[in-house]
């Protein structure tokens, strides 16, 4: 599996993501823009969750909306960290890697 691939497009999207994420701190006004973003997000990931449960490819058990907030969190950690130099693109795939395997089980 791929994880941050190291495509420049990936890095403009977390960085413009992590940059209205901050700025919503002082900017109260685009928390809602924000919120929705994040919430299509989260859906999404549910989503894909729900769909590898029925290929078989994830836990049966797994709760697909609260490890779709866990996961997205994750990555924005993972994906600032990265974007700032503090983790290495090996580090940051072997961590989601990991919390892939935490959250969905192993398959």
């Amino acid at each position: 599996m791929r994880i941050f691939p190291g495509h420049h497009r990936v890095r403009e999207n977390s960085t413009a993501r992590g940059e209205l994420r901050t700025s919503t701190i002082f900017e109260t006004d685009l928390r809602e823009t924000l919120a929705q973003y994040t919430r299509s997000w989260v859906s999404d990931v549910a989503e894909m969750i729900r769909a590898a449960q029925s290929a078989g490819s994830a836990a049966p058990g797994a709760e697909p909306e609260a490890a779709a907030e866990r996961l997205a969190a994750l990555v924005e950690g993972i994906s600032e960290r990265r974007l700032s130099g503090s983790l290495t693109l090996e580090r940051a795939r072997e961590l989601l890697g990991g919390a892939l395997t935490v959250e969905l089980g192993e398959r």
